[in-house]
């Protein structure tokens, strides 16, 4: 893998798929060594941890564009909550929000790599 710097964003979010946990794992213990949601995969694939996450977030521009199209909000499941889809009323909403996870990360590394970012 590149140096963290030189990582384009569609080679980022590429590498947090690779840390971020499938829909069949979502149940076991611990994620299988994975990580539940996107930005904690993030820092998991930099080799840092998310308690640690303020000093080194703003060397992420993939950590800002997620944050930046989720609204501000803190996950995905709040955000969609504040667009009028209640992810806590689904059944299997855990297995669900994985594989949306999976897929917008799919859309997000597809746009960013055509426009070569």
């Amino acid at each position: 893998m590149k140096k963290r710097n030189k990582l384009k964003i569609w080679e980022v979010l590429t590498e947090i798929k690779k840390h971020l946990c499938g829909s069949k794992d979502v149940d076991a213990p611990k994620w299988n060594g994975k990580k539940r949601f996107i930005c904690h995969a993030l820092f998991h694939a930099m080799g840092l941890e998310w308690w640690n996450r303020h000093k080194y977030k703003n060397n992420f521009p993939a950590y800002s564009l997620i944050t930046e199209r989720m609204g501000g909000s803190s996950t995905l499941e709040n955000c969609l909550d504040t667009h009028g889809i209640e992810v806590y009323r689904l059944r299997d909403s855990r297995k669900k929000m994985q594989t949306y996870r999976h897929r917008w990360l799919d859309s997000l590394i597809k746009e960013f790599k055509e426009k070569d970012l």
